[in-house]
């Protein structure tokens, strides 16, 4: 099932095109990195797909129906870019600002129930931040902090998240276990996750597709394709090619 679809997207501020000629579908249980350069669209495009920024032409489709339709966002999980200074003397606890994801779905007045809890408990197992739920949010590292707002997002059981930069500015070792998180939730849970990352030498070794912008479309396909494009070596170089595509490392997440 094409979880997401879209078709000669072009989205722009004040009549300037900022993205251009974007289509590409997803598939339920895909785990697509998206990457570009700074200041290509990435976030841009992510916000356009979820409704936050208008788009000049093309069409979208989330689950089968026109963006415009969709109603049923409890089944899209969305992690911002996140920034620690954002939460500096922010006084709600770990597990308040996970169970705030519950009541997105909740008809007024919204109250958070038994199974809210037992979910609440759950997600935070999942992501492995059990110890953390009496916390502050400010208290935490950068790295926790990632986790807080992933099980946020999760915390509603979505089948399609998406996240942008969660591992900017996490140092190697949360980077890496936070990697490792995402493709468990992947591969074990069969969600569907969108990366937006500028970590074009990393991504490879989790993701399964691969969607390259710079202000248009450059690729989109899987990893092996990549490394096998002709187009792509005259582009990147077949150095930089291949340290994308990760696929003639002696030991492959995939």
């Amino acid at each position: 099932m094409k979880i997401l679809a879209v078709e000669d997207l072009a989205v722009g501020y004040g009549g300037v095109e900022v993205l251009s000629g974007i289509s590409f579908t997803l598939p339920a249980g895909d785990f697509l990195g998206l990457v570009g350069p700074n200041g290509s669209g990435k976030t841009t495009l992510v916000r356009a797909v979820l409704g936050l920024e208008p788009s000049l032409r093309g069409t979208i489709e989330l689950f089968g129906r026109p963006r415009e339709e969709f109603r049923q966002w409890q089944r899209i999980g969305y992690v911002p870019q996140i920034s620690g200074s954002n939460h500096r003397g922010f006084p709600a606890s770990v597990r308040e600002i996970v169970a705030s994801g519950r009541l997105a779905g909740k008809p007024f007045p919204r109250r958070l129930g038994r199974e809210d809890g037992l979910a609440v408990d759950r997600v935070l197992d999942l992501v492995q931040i059990t110890p953390l739920a009496g916390r502050k949010i400010d208290s935490l590292s950068g790295g926790q902090r990632q986790r807080v707002f992933l099980a946020r997002a999760l915390v509603a059981d979505p089948e399609l998240l998406f996240l942008d930069e969660p591992t900017a500015a996490l140092d190697p070792s949360a980077r890496e276990s936070l990697y490792e998180l995402l493709l468990a939730i992947n591969r074990e849970r069969q969600r569907t996750i969108v990366m937006v990352t500028h970590d074009s030498g990393t991504i490879g070794r989790y993701a399964s597709t691969l969607l390259y912008i710079d202000r248009r479309l450059i690729f989109f396909g899987s990893f092996e394709d990549f490394c096998g494009s002709a187009a792509m070596t005259g582009y990147f170089g077949g150095h930089a090619q291949h340290l994308i595509c990760h696929r003639h490392d002696r030991v492959g997440k995939r």
